[in-house]
């Protein structure tokens, strides 16, 4: 039968007296000046010791201690006795010594409950108080650092979407650390004041659990920045120059996004592409504000329906130099291909005549040159052929 915790206790302390008073009998017997230690006598000096010890701890074992010292003193007399007093009260002083130690070491009480624990003193509580303050305000003049140079990115990425997020998520990081560390602050200043334990331990806890967050939201924050800095690397060849190296592949990306590029035919979408004025205008704009350049791109594109040939075929004048006279054509012009032929033959025509009266008097002949751009259309492909207008328009004219 399992015995009750009391006598177990009992019986263990009695045999830890054994096995700490009897290991050596011939010692013990030497040292209360016998021949030698009968059974009775160690058994009585055990269950003594047992008896004084739980005693010390309010373990009542009076009953069943009284029962068997009383089997084995029988025929013992009261001399022999007497010797084993000061042997039985050493090792239930020392027995008592190791238990409170123990127990005391374990932060707990007799029956195992949590023992209470003394206040923190002023001087404690401030130690530990100043350490967080300490740290809380070293964080703080980290985010505000941080906090500061956010405005900066968020104008140096412009609408770059990817980046703007991560910024944004930055943001968000720094916002959450500064309120977790004004959070520690009001903490650790509840903790000075507070003057019971249970109180203290509590704020402790919320101190310990906030830098753990705390920790845990840097680290996060690092991580981002990483993703930020990768981010950065691989983009840094920018949309514009993405955009220069293949317009259409980007184009196709932009308009799978952008309703308005979304709207335009293919055709329409084929000469933004193919466009140099757009290339050498609006696509500057791509790395800061890609938006301008498609409402640029787009009204283009959507005038090119009002001057379009019946064949598909239109003009762009990418550029014209200035000559004597003025300008053939201002740059940037769209145009039906019989206008462009008009202005191209008066053109030439005035500069014929010039030049005629140039080489009479053994001047300057007057020299312009003209970038002219025909797309035309063919089986809904549009195609783009490059037309120079050098000297005096000595050139074939555009008729399509």
């Amino acid at each position: 039968m399992e015995k009750e915790p009391t006598a177990f206790v009992s019986t263990l302390i009695h045999e830890m007296a054994h096995s700490d008073l009897h290991g050596d009998l011939d010692k013990l017997a030497k040292q209360m000046g016998e021949k030698s230690i009968a059974r009775d006598m160690r058994e009585i000096q055990a269950e003594a010791t047992a008896y004084l010890v739980a005693k010390q701890f309010g373990i009542e074992t009076s009953t069943a201690s009284f029962g068997y010292l009383a089997v084995w003193s029988q025929g013992f007399d009261l001399q022999s006795f007497e010797k084993s007093l000061t042997v039985i009260d050493n090792e239930a002083q020392k027995i008592i010594s190791e238990l409170s130690s123990e127990l005391h070491e374990r932060g707990l009480t007799i029956d195992l409950r949590e023992r209470e624990k003394d206040p923190l003193t002023d001087e404690q509580t401030r130690k530990m108080a100043t350490e967080y303050v300490r740290n809380a305000l070293t964080v703080q003049r980290d985010v505000a650092m941080k906090l500061e140079s956010v405005p900066k990115l968020l104008e140096e990425f412009g609408q770059q979407e990817q980046l703007l997020s991560l910024v944004y998520q930055q943001k968000q990081n720094l916002d959450l650390q500064m309120q977790c560390t004004d959070k520690q602050l009001d903490l650790a200043q509840k903790l000075e004041e507070a003057k019971d334990r249970p109180k203290q331990d509590q704020i402790i806890e919320e101190l310990n659990q906030s830098a753990e967050y705390l920790k845990n939201l840097r680290l996060t924050f690092d991580d981002q920045t990483a993703t930020l800095s990768r981010v950065q690397l691989r983009d840094k060849v920018g949309l514009k120059e993405r955009y220069m190296a293949n317009p259409q592949k980007i184009l196709k990306a932009m308009a799978r996004k952008d309703a308005t590029l979304g709207s335009l035919s293919e055709t329409q979408l084929n000469y933004i592409a193919k466009s140099a004025y757009i290339r050498q205008n609006y696509a500057k704009l791509l790395n800061k504000n890609p938006n301008e350049f498609i409402q640029k791109a787009v009204k283009r594109a959507e005038d090119v329906e009002a001057i379009m040939a019946k064949n598909g075929s239109f003009v762009e004048i990418t550029s014209c130099e200035k000559w004597q006279g003025g300008k053939i054509f201002d740059g940037g012009e769209l145009m039906h291909p019989k206008v462009a032929d008009t202005i191209i033959k008066e053109g030439e025509a005035q500069i014929r005549s010039l030049k005629q009266e140039a080489q009479a008097k053994g001047k300057y002949v007057p020299y312009i040159q003209c970038e002219v751009h025909v797309f035309t259309v063919s089986e809904k492909v549009l195609f783009l052929l490059l037309i120079l207008i050098p000297q005096a328009m000595e050139t074939d004219p555009i008729l399509i």
